[in-house]
């Protein structure tokens, strides 16, 4: 079988090292705490960090045109809004909008995070 019983689920995540991404990295944020801040290294994330709250939040009401335009207002978006609009698509059921947002963040090489990766994996599950 894949699945072994005697390797738990942290002693898999130990062998993935390099891979160490907080929920301040990633641009996460608990749904239970909607006043929470959005950490980020780039400055324009961190401006846009409501906008990015009111994209999460019409994702989760699978409202895919509100989300889209909190998006839009979004001012020089980096990965984070991108990945949050990529959560919102999968949230609403909307695969292509979806993966024509993971194009964008291809083609401008934004460098993903466990939010973008996420969102990726919730869009193929559409399919």
């Amino acid at each position: 079988s894949i699945l072994r019983a005697h390797v738990s689920l942290p002693a898999a995540l130990r062998s993935f090292s390099g891979l160490r991404i907080s929920r301040e990295h990633s641009g996460i944020q608990p749904s239970d705490a909607p006043t929470a801040k959005i950490l980020s290294s780039r400055p324009a994330d961190k401006a846009n960090a409501y906008l990015i709250q009111r994209i999460n939040e019409s994702g989760k009401k699978q409202n895919w045109e509100a989300a889209r335009k909190a998006f839009e207002k979004c001012t020089n978006p980096g990965v984070v809004p991108h990945g949050a609009l990529m959560a919102a698509a999968a949230r609403c059921k909307r695969y292509d909008e979806g993966m024509e947002v993971y194009q964008a963040v291809q083609m401008h090489d934004m460098q993903v995070n466990a939010a973008v990766h996420s969102a990726l994996f919730s869009l193929h599950a559409l399919r």
